[in-house]
């Protein structure tokens, strides 16, 4: 279990510095497929565990595209949502998997939960990159359309990758 972690921690964030970071979204929207690395770490990980986690792929993600913390602390934010959300939600509870999926957590308990933790990212992230509050309607459109595709995508890579499991 530990060693698809790992490898899912090394390939989205390659795929997201190597590939989605070169790709033009209309608009200059993103797609943060790395977060979907945190948002499937098991249940029973430790509350500090996912914030470290979460901290040192938004680093690496830092590193390899050399931006100063930017995805660091947008990824850290996203973690400690995640953290309150099953706090607040106890989904492992009922759950039958160890991670959260669609599986587990029924399709509108897991938009809901991707959504919210992408929602979060693109605000830390945006508002962060923007430092500002002058063109915050631009700021708006940006998080909520990048909100929009990472949820999609996160939706899919879910539906193609952990359906088979």
């Amino acid at each position: 279990m530990i060693w698809k972690n790992v490898l899912r921690f090394i390939l989205l964030v390659f795929v997201q510095s190597a590939i989605l970071s070169q790709i033009g979204l209309p608009l200059n929207l993103h797609v943060f497929l790395y977060i979907y690395f945190m948002l499937l770490l098991p249940y029973q990980i430790k509350d500090w565990l996912v914030l470290l986690l979460g901290f040192a792929s938004g680093m690496m993600v830092d590193i390899l595209m050399g931006t100063l913390g930017i995805f660091a602390f947008s990824m850290t934010v996203a973690s400690f949502t995640r953290v309150i959300f099953f706090r607040v939600a106890k989904a492992n509870e009922a759950g039958q998997q160890k991670f959260p999926s669609l599986k587990d957590m029924k399709f509108r308990n897991f938009f809901l939960y991707v959504s919210l933790v992408s929602f979060v990212h693109s605000i830390a992230f945006f508002m962060l990159d923007a430092f500002s509050f002058s063109h915050f309607g631009h700021t708006l459109f940006l998080i909520i359309g990048s909100t929009i595709f990472t949820s999609v995508a996160i939706l899919f890579c879910n539906i193609i990758f952990v359906s088979k499991e």
